[in-house]
């Protein structure tokens, strides 16, 4: 065989190789957020449940339940290849949550095109006194943005239509270059945290939400 003809070989072979890669990462990626977006609404209402009057059997079994939940993602995680971030899955403590409500006056901006995620994160911004709108999309969020004033916003960065980044991106560009927007991905690739702060958002956190890292990210950047 000429060199030209083994060349044209490896270099098949070489596309075909990098085919299969690219094939195996869009099917972790597609399982990943499949998991961590339902559980992250899972997890969240049970420790919204855990700050309602239970006796201890009943908050037992919720911590049992909660602790099954992040063991699965943390198995799926494992069988895809990924590690988990425990900086955002760790425990809530919800004692300092249910002390400490925030300053008055501040107002959110919920962005998510699943209406649980969506309900979920208002009713855990209303614990901390904290007032919120919603939008579905990005172009919703944008439409948001040009009428009201918010103090902070977080955003699902995957949503059809607008997406978060897009939507982030003209936002920065045309309309409010200082009001902190949270990113929230199911996506476990740092190309996705890169590519938020390249759109503009002020940080990105990844699901299942872990509560008390949301409430950090506003006094962080909002109540000081």
């Amino acid at each position: 065989m000429s060199k030209d003809k083994t060349q044209k070989v490896m270099d098949s072979l070489k596309r075909k190789d990098e085919q299969i890669a690219q094939m195996k990462k869009d099917l972790r990626d597609n399982i990943s957020f499949e998991v961590r977006t339902p559980m992250s609404v899972i997890l969240g209402y049970i420790d919204l449940l855990k700050m309602t009057e239970l006796n201890k059997v009943q908050i037992d079994y919720l911590e049992k339940i909660k602790n099954s939940c992040q063991g699965m993602v943390t198995n799926i995680e494992s069988l895809l290849e990924y590690s988990v971030n425990k900086s955002e899955t760790g425990s809530l403590n919800l004692e300092k949550l249910k002390q400490n409500k925030l300053s008055e006056n501040i107002k959110a901006l919920i962005v998510d095109d699943d209406i649980a995620n969506r309900e979920l994160l208002k009713e855990f911004l209303g614990t901390l006194g904290v007032e919120s709108d919603m939008a579905c999309n990005g172009q919703e969020a944008i439409d948001q943005f040009q009428k009201n004033q918010f103090d902070i916003c977080f955003m699902d960065i995957m949503m059809p239509e607008v997406d978060g980044l897009t939507a982030t991106k003209y936002i920065r560009e045309k309309i409010d270059q200082k009001t902190p927007i949270i990113g929230l991905t199911a996506m476990a690739e740092n190309e996705v945290h890169d590519k938020s702060k390249q759109a503009g958002m002020t940080n990105c956190l990844r699901k299942p939400i872990d509560f008390f890292r949301l409430k950090q990210e506003i006094l962080k950047y909002v109540d000081k």
